[in-house]
């Protein structure tokens, strides 16, 4: 099941406006199998002392997550997610069914490429 958290955030101020750059990643794990997705977005006058905004210092992950889900929109969060847990399913499986021996000229799967 993917799961959504924030990499890393940094508080800048430009021309006046505070900024809130923030890298999150949206991850799989299924058994052996990893995917992750990583996005970057900035949001602009969300963070401060002003009526509406939020201290920096008082976000919380969840927060965080809201709003990059809200920016991006429903259907690229599914899509997202189901694309992660689809690539981790896939490495999962790359990696336990691996054909024993079968690159080896002896192997009775073998199949040389003329």
């Amino acid at each position: 099941m993917a799961e959504w958290k924030v990499l890393d955030m940094n508080e800048k101020i430009s021309s006046g406006d505070s900024l809130l750059v923030v890298f999150t990643a949206c991850e799989s794990y299924d058994g052996v199998g990893y995917a992750r997705k990583v996005f970057t977005n900035t949001f602009v006058n969300i963070i401060g002392t002003g009526g509406g905004q939020t201290p920096y210092n008082d976000l919380t992950e969840a927060q965080i997550v809201a709003l990059v889900q809200a920016d991006l929109g429903a259907t690229v969060v599914t899509e997202t997610q189901d694309y992660v847990d689809a690539k981790a399913l896939e490495k999962r499986q790359e990696i336990e069914d691996v054909p024993v021996n079968a690159g080896l000229p002896f192997s009775p799967n073998y199949d040389p490429v003329t």
